[in-house]
């Protein structure tokens, strides 16, 4: 859980510059302390209920894994992690019983089973938008005329040699129906 933490902070560049994803990760980290103080917390006493609010920490993994990038998936499975650790220590957590090995393994079951899908996730989705980027760059700068339309016929894009063709500006393209 530490180690993808460090690798990713140590290669995937912060990119400060969008406050929107900034704002999106800072809300995600708050969901996922969030969840892991009321599911995981030796806060918020044992009780029946709390054993079933443990797969509440998928909802933040999904969000970092489709909004955000691995880096910010990879910490908040830190995050939730950690308070699992901390919660079955103090034996309140929904895994903690009377045998602490009986306790961490199925903690260690509950962690990888969230964790290494969502990195995995995370990682396709990665992959795909490095994929569209490749492919916006391989239309746009192509020597033939692409355009793009949805099913209704309206364009959604169009490239330079595209506009030259039909005699229209890109822009002017994209508020028409073909």
């Amino acid at each position: 859980v530490v180690a993808p933490v460090v690798v990713l902070w140590a290669t995937i560049p912060w990119r400060p510059n969008s406050g929107q994803n900034r704002r999106d990760a800072l809300i995600v980290f708050a969901s996922a302390a969030v969840v892991g103080v009321i599911d995981f917390s030796p806060f918020i006493g044992p009780n029946v209920v709390r054993a079933h609010l443990a797969f509440l920490a998928i909802l933040p993994l999904l969000a970092a894994a489709l909004r955000l990038n691995q880096r910010d998936t990879a910490t908040v499975a830190l995050i939730l992690s950690s308070f699992a650790v901390w919660g079955t220590l103090a034996g309140v957590a929904p895994f903690g019983s009377a045998d602490i090995n009986d306790s961490f393994l199925l903690l260690l079951t509950f962690m990888i089973s969230l964790t290494v899908p969502s990195l995995a996730l995370s990682a396709d989705v990665a992959e795909r938008r490095r994929q569209e980027k490749e492919l916006r760059t391989i239309v746009y700068q192509s020597q033939m005329g692409i355009a793009q339309c949805d099913t209704d016929g309206r364009f959604l894009s169009a490239n330079s040699k595209y506009a030259a063709i039909v005699g229209r500006p890109a822009d002017q393209l994209l508020t028409m129906t073909r």
